[in-house]
């Protein structure tokens, strides 16, 4: 006869911890449009390339073309993602 009384306020307990207790703020973060982050890192290379060019002008050195900044871009992150996988910090 205890038994199931003391499992019955147990219960109620539970209940009343849910029902009752403090409600969590729920922040949902809005939806990420891919194709302005896609123009924004256009932007960002773009912004990467001039610097480069300027570079290229301060050493005196001939500036690859767009195609040719990008691609080399790729080959060095591929070696940084190798030099990630194996555990060696790159930068």
């Amino acid at each position: 006869m205890l038994t199931p009384f003391i499992l019955f306020i147990i219960g109620l307990y539970l209940i009343a911890k849910v029902v009752f207790g403090k409600k969590k703020e729920v922040i949902s973060n809005p939806p990420v449009n891919k194709y302005i982050t896609r123009h924004e890192e256009k932007l960002k290379d773009d912004q990467e390339y001039k610097e480069y060019i300027e570079w290229c002008k301060i050493k005196g050195e001939l500036a690859a073309d767009k195609e040719g900044f990008d691609e080399y871009r790729m080959k060095e992150y591929q070696l940084y993602k190798k030099l990630i996988k194996h555990g060696i910090s790159g930068l």
